[in-house]
C-alpha cells in the first residue's frame, strides 16, 4: 500500500513540475525570469534606473 502512495507521489510532483515548466517556457525568455517588472528588455539584467523610478512612485503614492 505504502508503494502505491509513494509511486503516485513521485509521479504526482513529476507532473507538477513538467506542467510549471511548461507554462513558464511558453511565456518566452522574459516572461518566465524573475526579474521580469525590472528587466531592461535588451538583456537579461536589471534596469536599476527603472527600480527606483518605480520605488519613488510607490512611495510618492502612499
Amino acid at each position: 500500500m505504502i508503494n502505491y502512495i509513494l509511486i503516485a507521489a513521485i509521479f504526482g510532483y513529476a507532473i507538477f513540475v513538467f506542467y510549471r515548466h511548461i507554462k513558464k517556457s511558453s511565456k518566452g525568455k522574459c516572461g518566465s525570469c524573475e526579474l521580469e517588472s525590472s528587466c531592461s528588455g535588451t538583456t537579461c539584467s536589471v534596469d536599476w534606473n527603472k527600480v527606483i523610478d518605480e520605488a519613488r512612485s510607490k512611495q510618492k503614492s502612499s
